[in-house]
């Protein structure tokens, strides 16, 4: 999965049309890993782990359940939203404004950080950081949703972070349920956005600049789309129509979702 990263170009899509299936695999990806979240977070809130297992693998799930909420806002805008554990998909979940989606992110963020802590985010039961959505890479998905929302207060500066859900962790320290979200490596934050995102809190750069920046390097990571909306360059830079800030929720998912509703332009 790669949320935030779609380079129509480079793979061939089609990004007007609903019924791409790479759109449609895109969004199918994102809510396969929120049901699986879902699950997750609620095996841990009713299981019997010791008061810093929990924390921990409590604060790693909640964050990642709003990082990828907050992903599929980006590209789509509204969209369905539910923390319940269903038992298939997100048939019957509530579509929500942009705002109110990211909002929430960005409680839950919060939250995730405030239960981790410190010490036991960063590396707990011989885990190295680098696999997990950790203590420190939430901090800085905090500040990232914080910008989103145009409140650069949140913005912590902190070490170089590399953050993965890496499929080489050792089962041992994985609880049976969490298994099913082992992912190929996805990079959250490098070093190479993370500094752009901190001048983009300092304000210390022009829109212009920092969002060419983006297209550099930084191009092949993830959050490039979200740093353009954010800079108000998409369209200059992209050639993009209004319309395209958002792509378009497949049709699969307009037909078995009554509650979703496509966005404007298409």
């Amino acid at each position: 999965m790669r949320l935030g990263r779609v380079d129509g170009a480079a793979y061939g899509v089609n990004l007007s049309n609903p019924s791409d299936s790479y759109i449609r695999k895109t969004w199918e990806d994102g809510y396969s890993l929120i049901v699986h979240l879902n699950q997750g977070i609620e095996a841990i809130q009713r299981g019997a782990l010791d008061q810093t297992q929990q924390s921990v693998y409590l604060g790693r799930l909640l964050a990642l359940r709003a990082y990828t909420y907050y992903q599929l806002a980006v590209l789509w805008g509204n969209i369905p939203y539910t923390t319940d554990a269903p038992s298939t998909d997100n048939v019957s979940a509530e579509q929500l404004s942009t705002e109110e989606v990211m909002r929430r992110c960005l409680d839950e963020t919060s939250y995730s950080v405030n239960i981790m802590g410190g010490n036991f985010g960063r590396n707990f039961a011989g885990i190295p950081q680098s696999f997990y959505l950790d203590y420190d890479a939430a901090k800085l998905l905090l500040g990232e949703i914080g910008l989103t929302l145009g409140d650069r207060s949140l913005w912590q500066n902190t070490d170089g972070v590399f953050a993965f859900y890496d499929n080489r962790v050792d089962d041992r320290h994985l609880p049976l349920y969490l298994e099913r979200l082992r992912q190929p490596e996805i990079p959250v934050f490098v070093d190479y956005n993370t500094r752009l995102l901190a001048l983009e809190a300092e304000g210390s750069e022009d829109a212009s600049s920092l969002a060419r920046e983006w297209l550099g390097p930084a191009g092949q990571q993830i959050g490039v789309w979200a740093a353009l909306k954010r800079l108000g360059q998409a369209q200059a830079l992209t050639g993009c129509k209004d319309h395209e800030l958002l792509l378009p929720i497949p049709a699969s998912e307009l037909r078995s979702n009554p509650n979703v509703r496509q966005n404007p332009g298409y």
